[in-house]
């Protein structure tokens, strides 16, 4: 039995379409698993910037920072990602989907695993799809 994945993902969420290909003479139906995982990343806010205290202009300043809130969002991708490695791990072939940097974000963590990345056979820009959709997209990406 082959598994062909499927899988639409942006920064918020990933819907994982997993299909099972019996192989030739195996009499068992394909199977169609359908999971959605929340990526638990924070919301980006935006930092109104520093302070002065006091009255003066020339008095110290409330720095804000930003590279400390830029460090733990990608943290949180990079923990996001590896979980979608696990999930696709099993897979024979692999087709990523999603609308924005996400899908490039998931590939590179993929390509750390030589074995893995040669199961990848696409990644493609398209908008949200439903899961139906996502089925039917994975089935006619693989010919199934």
């Amino acid at each position: 039995m082959k598994i062909y994945i499927g899988i639409w993902v942006d920064r918020r969420k990933a819907i994982v379409a997993i299909l099972n290909q019996p192989d030739r003479f195996d009499e068992t139906e394909r199977k169609i698993k359908i999971t959605e995982i929340a990526s638990g990343v924070e919301k980006r806010v935006r930092t109104a910037g520093g302070s002065r205290t006091g009255n003066s202009p020339w008095g110290p300043q409330q720095v804000v920072s930003e590279s400390k809130a830029e460090a733990r969002h990608q943290a949180q991708l990079k923990e996001f990602y590896q979980r979608l490695v696990k999930v696709v791990s099993a897979a024979h072939r692999i087709l990523i989907m999603g609308p924005g940097e996400a899908k490039n974000g998931l590939m590179k963590m993929i390509e750390t695993d030589p074995k893995l990345a040669t199961r990848v056979a696409g990644v493609e820009t398209s908008d949200k799809l439903t899961p139906k959709q996502l089925v039917a997209r994975v089935g006619d990406f693989f010919q199934l």
